[in-house]
C-alpha cells in the first residue's frame, strides 16, 4: 500500500500507521469528534525520519488534534480522485496545503502511476512506471529545447489547474505551504534535470506561486537549505527495485529532493504556521456560513444554472434584480440578505456585481459561466427579437425589432465608449470599476486584469461546454453545497447560430471584423477560461 514502505525505510520510529478508507496513513489517528488541524502534502508533509512532522507539532501548540494525510509520492490530482480525504481535510479547524512536486501532475508525454512519483511514457505504456527522474531524464536526452520548453509550460499550467480544483474543493480555512532550498544561482534551462526541473516543489515557478496563493487564505514559504535526516543521518535508498506497492520506490537525487526534510525544517513550517493560524485568534472560518452566489450574465447560460440552483436549494434559493438596470447588488446586500434569512443557501441576481469579501460569517462561492462573446452578440439579437421581448418596448429590444442582425450591431457598437451589451461586456460585468467613478470610461487591459482576478477566486463554467461545467460545478461545490445538482440541460436558448463561420456569414466580413475588434478582451478572457475548464475536465475525466 502507498505509504506502507515509508515504515519500512526507517524502523526506529513508530509512525503509528493507521487505516483511512484503504490508505495507510501516518499516526497517531486523530479522534474527529474534537477540533483539529489537516495537512495535505506528500513526503515532506508524512516527515520520513521526523519524531514530530510540523503537522503534530501545530496541533500541540494550539490544543487540536492532528490529521496528517501526507502521502509519499501523492500530487493534487491523488487527492481529488479521493473525496473521502477531502471530506476528512473539510472537517478540521482549518487545513495546511503543500505545494506538491510538478513532477506528480500527469502531462501529454506521461501518465501518472499508482504512486504519482512514478510516471508511464505515453508513447511506451509497456515499459511500466519508472521514477519521475528517470523519465525527465530520458525526456531532456531525446527531445528538442523547443519540445521541452512547451512540455514545462503545458506542466505549470496543468499544475495550476489541479492545484486550484483541489483548494476549490477545500472548503475549510487553508494556508498553501511551500517547502523549498534557498534559491539556486543556477538558470532556468533545459540542458539538465537540475535546470529543467528546478528546485523543490519541482516546475513550480513564481508565476506558478502567484497564480495560486490568493485561491488560499494564507501563504507560507519555507526556504532553507536540507539539513541532515534524523534517526543516524541515514538517507532514504536510492534503489528503483519493486517495492511493495507494485513499482518502483522513489530514486532520490541529491539537490533535487527534499522529501526527507530535517526536523529543524518541520519546526520552522511550524513556528510559521502557528504565527498564521486562523485558530489562534479562534476566527475559524469553519464557522463561517457558505453561500454560492451566481453572477448572471446576460445570455449566458444562467436562466439553466438558476434552474438547477431552484431544484437543489428550494426554499433557500433567491433570486433579485433591482428595478433600475443601472443600480447594482454588492456583496452588503447579499451579506445583510443572508444575515435575515439565515435559510438563504444561493442567490443569483444579473446585476450582482464583484468584488465579493467573505467576512466572520459569510463564505462566498461565486459561479459565472462565460460565453463566447460573438456567438453571445448573436444571441442577444435573436433573443430581442422574440415576442416576450419586442413586448417590453426596450431600446435594444426596438431596435432588434426594426434592424437586421448587421445593422443591429452596428447600432450597439456606436454606444459612446463601446459601452454596448455586444462590446467587452463580460469583462465589464466581472471588474471591479464597471462600479467606479470611471465607470464610463472605455474599457482597458486594467479592467481586464481585474476581472481575471475576481473569476481567479471563482467557479467559471462556459456555455458552449455546459455539460463539462456542470459535472465539474457539481462535483467542485459538493463539499460545502452537498445537495447541489448542476444539470446538464440548457433553457431558455436561442436557436440559430453555434459557430463562426455561420455567425460571419450572417454578419458579414465588415461588420463581423468590428465585433471581434470591440471584443479583444472578451475573447481573451473567454479563451482563459475554456482553457482552464478543458484542462480541468481531462484532469477530472469529466
Amino acid at each position: 500500500m502507498i505509504n506502507a514502505s515509508q515504515q519500512d525505510v526507517d524502523r526506529s520510529i513508530d509512525y503509528q500507521v493507521w487505516d483511512l478508507s484503504g490508505l495507510e496513513l501516518r499516526g497517531p489517528r486523530p479522534d474527529v469528534t474534537k477540533p483539529y488541524v489537516a495537512a495535505l502534502g506528500a513526503a515532506p508533509t508524512f516527515g520520513l525520519f521526523t519524531e514530530q512532522p510540523y503537522v503534530n507539532l501545530v496541533a500541540t501548540r494550539l490544543g487540536l488534534q492532528a490529521l496528517n494525510l501526507g502521502v509519499a509520492g501523492a500530487g493534487p490530482s491523488f487527492f481529488m480522485k479521493r473525496p473521502d480525504l477531502v471530506r476528512a481535510a473539510n472537517g478540521a479547524e482549518w487545513a495546511v496545503v503543500e505545494l506538491f512536486s510538478g513532477s506528480s501532475v500527469a502531462n501529454s508525454r506521461f501518465d501518472l502511476g499508482r504512486n504519482h512519483a512514478h510516471l508511464i511514457d505515453r508513447q511506451n505504456p509497456d515499459a511500466g512506471p519508472v521514477g519521475a527522474d528517470v523519465g525527465y531524464q530520458h525526456l531532456i536526452d531525446e527531445m528538442s529545447t523547443s519540445d521541452l520548453v512547451t512540455l514545462r509550460a503545458e506542466i505549470r499550467q496543468r499544475y495550476i489547474a489541479e492545484m486550484s480544483a483541489l483548494l476549490q474543493q477545500i472548503t475549510v480555512p487553508t494556508v498553501l505551504v511551500r517547502f523549498a532550498r534557498r534559491a539556486s544561482k543556477g538558470q532556468e534551462g533545459t540542458e539538465t534535470l537540475a535546470s529543467y526541473w528546478g528546485g523543490y516543489p519541482h516546475f513550480v515557478d513564481q508565476g506558478v506561486i502567484d497564480a495560486l496563493r490568493l485561491r488560499a487564505d494564507a501563504y507560507l514559504e519555507l526556504s532553507t537549505p536540507v539539513g541532515p535526516t534524523p534517526s543516524g543521518e541515514r538517507e532514504a535508498s536510492e534503489t528503483t527495485e519493486p517495492s511493495g506497492t507494485g513499482e518502483p520506490t522513489p530514486s532520490h537525487m541529491p539537490g533535487q529532493n527534499i522529501s526527507q526534510a530535517s526536523a529543524e525544517m518541520h519546526r520552522e513550517v511550524a513556528e510559521g504556521l502557528i504565527a498564521l493560524a486562523p485558530g489562534k485568534e479562534r476566527a475559524r472560518r469553519i464557522c463561517q456560513k457558505p453561500v454560492l452566489v451566481h453572477a448572471h450574465i446576460f445570455k449566458n447560460a444562467g436562466s439553466s444554472f438558476d434552474l438547477s440552483l431552484q431544484r437543489s436549494f428550494g426554499a433557500s434559493w433567491r433570486s433579485f434584480d433591482p428595478q433600475e438596470t443601472r443600480d447594482t447588488v454588492t456583496e452588503d446586500y447579499v451579506r445583510e440578505l443572508v444575515s435575515a434569512d439565515p435559510t438563504i443557501r444561493a442567490f443569483s441576481s444579473h446585476q450582482l456585481r464583484f468584488p465579493l469579501f467573505d467576512d466572520d460569517n459569510v463564505r462566498f462561492f461565486p459561479v459565472v459561466f462565460l460565453r463566447h462573446p460573438i456567438l453571445r452578440a448573436v444571441s442577444i439579437y435573436d433573443f430581442e427579437r422574440k415576442p416576450g421581448r419586442q413586448a417590453l418596448r426596450t431600446p435594444h429590444s426596438i431596435k432588434a425589432g426594426e434592424l437586421d442582425l448587421a445593422d443591429y450591431i452596428e447600432w450597439c457598437l456606436s454606444a459612446p465608449n463601446g459601452r454596448s451589451p455586444v462590446s467587452n461586456f463580460q469583462t465589464l460585468y466581472c471588474c471591479l470599476t464597471s462600479n467606479s467613478p470611471q465607470r464610463g470610461a472605455p474599457l482597458s487591459q486594467l479592467h481586464l486584469a481585474e476581472a481575471v482576478e475576481h473569476l481567479d477566486r471563482a467557479h467559471v463554467g462556459i456555455v458552449e461546454d455546459f455539460n463539462r461545467s456542470a459535472n465539474i460545478l457539481t462535483r467542485s461545490l459538493s463539499p460545502a453545497f452537498p445537495e447541489l445538482n448542476v444539470e446538464p440541460v440548457v433553457v431558455n436558448a436561442s436557436p440559430g447560430v453555434r459557430t463562426l463561420e455561420t455567425a460571419a456569414e450572417r454578419l458579414g466580413n465588415d461588420t463581423f471584423r468590428k465585433l471581434v475588434a470591440a471584443n479583444e478582451l472578451d475573447l481573451y478572457l473567454y479563451a482563459r477560461y475554456a482553457r482552464l475548464l478543458a484542462a480541468r475536465g481531462s484532469v477530472d475525466g469529466a
